[in-house]
């Protein structure tokens, strides 16, 4: 058995849920994340997490429409597989089908929108101890390939195996979390999943399969190069008609480009964006010497009365009690 000196720990077991978007990136260790609520209305996420040293296996569920960008942890190949698939998954830009898998690492930008849900089974692991592994193997995967984040479709056989084993793990880890928790005893544990998931994972990125790269189509860019110009002016007001004549489109191709990436108008999508800044700055503001009105007027609400309406709308409570809201987080966890 191998020696994988880096996950001689216990396994670290987690599960929470929470209805919250802003709470999304503070549960998964070393995770560069922004997460962006889509649609009104309740949110809901659910998690389960093992953590074996710099090795995460997780089970995530999606209840509602979000955007989801950042990078995994540094060093690391990411690995997820979808068990729902609706045509609003796009992972950058492309939509997700059955047999398709999707990768990301630390240098890749993660670039996920979620449609009404999504269940998702993940799987993390060191870049070197994945080569290693191909080298014991005798299998050929470079560096270069597990930098190389998109879409990768495949035959379901081929999936298989490591999905399944994904679940099967998940689900231990959820009815019979003790089973993994057995002090020194662990360890031989922790070098049986480390080696099984490993092989499985080597077997499956050295099978025939069909990569995506990032979608880089013209609306795609449109819709990116938008997104700028309206983050670098949040607190300036910002029509759909300068903003056309400073992105040098029109006001139909702006639309369609937004429609097939995003599934909102340019215009809902920006008060999305700026109702969601609002939001995580709120939640980080002190409550004692900061004030509603001024935070919403660095994003560009300067219409009290509609902005508590569609924040109300948005997030099922008002502006002030997300201020006034207790440190204490709100999500339900066990350990």
């Amino acid at each position: 058995m191998t020696d994988y000196s880096s996950t001689k720990d216990v396994p670290i077991i987690t599960n929470l849920r929470t209805n919250d978007v802003e709470e999304l990136a503070e549960f998964v260790r070393g995770w560069n994340q922004e997460h962006i609520q889509l649609k009104k209305g309740a949110f809901e996420w659910k998690i389960t997490i093992i953590q074996i040293g710099e090795f995460q296996f997780i089970e995530e569920f999606y209840g509602a429409p979000a955007l989801l960008r950042g990078s995994t942890p540094p060093g690391t190949f990411t690995i997820a597989i979808p068990q729902i698939y609706e045509s609003e998954n796009l992972y950058g830009g492309n939509s997700l089908i059955p047999g398709c898998y999707i990768t990301g690492n630390c240098d890749g930008y993660l670039d996920f929108r979620v449609g009404n849900q999504n269940r998702l089974f993940m799987m993390v692991a060191p870049i070197n101890q994945i080569l290693e592994q191909a080298e014991k193997m005798s299998c050929n995967i470079t560096q270069k390939q597990l930098l190389s984040p998109g879409v990768i479709f495949c035959e379901l056989n081929r999936l298989n195996p490591l999905s399944n084993y994904l679940e099967e793990l998940l689900r231990l880890a959820k009815v019979y979390p003790q089973n993994l928790r057995v002090n020194s005893q662990s360890y031989s544990m922790v070098d049986l999943i480390i080696d099984n998931s490993l092989s499985l994972l080597v077997n499956l990125l050295t099978s025939d399969s069909n990569f995506l790269p990032d979608k880089e189509s013209n609306r795609r860019q449109l819709v990116k190069n938008a997104e700028i110009l309206i983050r670098d002016h949040f607190d300036l007001p910002i029509t759909l008609t300068s903003l056309c004549q400073e992105l040098k489109t029109s006001q139909r191709s702006l639309y369609y480009a937004f429609e097939e990436c995003l599934g909102l108008s340019p215009m809902q999508y920006f008060k999305i964006l700026r109702l969601n800044k609002v939001r995580r700055a709120l939640k980080s503001a002190d409550p004692k010497i900061s004030k509603v009105t001024k935070i919403a007027g660095g994003y560009g609400f300067w219409h009290m009365g509609q902005f508590s309406i569609d924040y109300r709308k948005m997030f099922g409570e008002s502006p002030s009690i997300t201020l006034k809201k207790d440190i204490k987080r709100q999500y339900k966890a066990e350990f």
